[in-house]
């Protein structure tokens, strides 16, 4: 199989990824009783699983399925961002022509404005969280990318598909000849699909509008949350520097820029001989199946290759002073809430 065809498997994965999803989301708000399935996602979330275990205090074993995330990361990299994640692959969808390149690549384009450093942004949203979890304050999950969609889903996104469906049924039904087809929708969906009786929630605004600024700053830089706001991404970014199987720029390649293009996250250093940036690298396949020397050559272009030791240092990456500042800002932020109306 070429890069191209492994490609295709990863958007496949990605597809079926989605759409099991979705269809747990909706299997979970139907039932009356516990679904056993309806957490699958999270519990496969590091982020999600470490900030509960920290903030509890305890070791919950049905979050350890979280290490098999983990140990394909260690070995992979980042193959949840760029295979599994439904809120990666939504973004992946999202596209926007002015938001292809950014300030390490060659191309042109808005996104050329954005400075690299903005990817310790995520990192220091990542300390936040685990500094907030490590206090017994969960609040900052809500940044989580699985919580953040599924609350989308949960509160803005189903609520509004069930209130326009009402709606439109209302409109329709007093015409006689649509009256049997409203009652055929109306029996499919209403309950496997959409709720016999809507619940409210708060923020639900709140979380629309913080959703779809995510959405929007893909016209900035593609998955610009991605690159640099997602905490969970950092975290995984963190532990793929270790990773074992990478993809590398040979010593042969003629550095035509044909994977720096292709880049959908910007993982390509240009400005180091095209050297791939691991922790920043979604494993996408999109550099090699661009990579006109990777088929014919195993010496030149792009391909896979074991690495024995971890990535070097960036710019990017937390430094000391950083993680202090992270730790302290989550530490006063639990100090205030506990401090708030709303606490008493």
């Amino acid at each position: 199989m070429t890069w191209s065809h492994w490609r295709r498997v990863r958007q496949a994965v990605q597809v079926l990824s989605l759409a099991l999803y979705v269809y747990l989301l909706f299997a979970a708000l139907q039932r009356r009783t516990a679904f056993p399935l309806a957490d699958l996602f999270l519990r496969l979330d590091p982020l999600a699983a470490l900030g509960t275990m920290l903030a509890s205090r305890t070791w919950i074993p049905r979050l350890a399925l979280a290490l098999v995330t983990l140990g394909l990361t260690l070995i992979f990299g980042r193959v949840w961002c760029g295979w599994l994640c439904p809120l990666g692959t939504l973004l992946e969808w999202v596209r926007f022509s002015s938001g292809h390149r950014s300030s390490t690549t060659s191309g042109h384009g808005r996104a050329a404005t954005i400075s690299p450093r903005w990817r310790t942004v995520k990192n220091f949203l990542l300390l936040l969280i685990l500094a907030a979890a490590l206090f017994g304050n969960l609040s900052l999950l809500i940044f989580e990318p699985l919580a953040l969609f599924t609350r989308t889903m949960t509160t803005a996104v189903l609520p509004a598909l069930n209130h326009t469906v009402t709606a439109a049924e209302r409109a329709l039904y007093p015409i006689p000849f649509l009256r049997p087809v409203i009652d055929w929708t109306e029996g499919v969906l209403r309950g496997p699909v959409l709720p016999v009786v809507q619940p409210v929630f708060a923020q639900n605004a709140f979380i629309a509008v913080l959703f779809l600024g995510i959405l929007a700053l893909n016209a900035l830089a593609d998955r610009f949350w991605c690159r640099y706001l997602c905490p969970l991404g950092a975290l995984l970014g963190l532990v793929s520097k270790v990773s074992f199987l990478r993809p590398l720029v040979r010593p042969a390649c003629n550095r035509c820029g044909q994977c720096a293009g292709a880049c959908r996250v910007d993982a390509i250093d240009t400005r180091r001989g095209y050297e791939i940036v691991p922790s920043e690298c979604t494993v996408c396949l999109d550099c090699l199946a661009a990579c006109p020397e990777g088929v014919a050559s195993q010496e030149s272009g792009i391909g896979f290759g074991w690495h024995g030791r971890p990535d070097s240092i960036r710019k990017t990456d937390p430094t000391r002073r950083q993680i202090l500042t992270g730790l302290a800002a989550g530490a006063a932020g639990v100090v205030l809430l506990r401090t708030g109306v709303r606490a008493k």
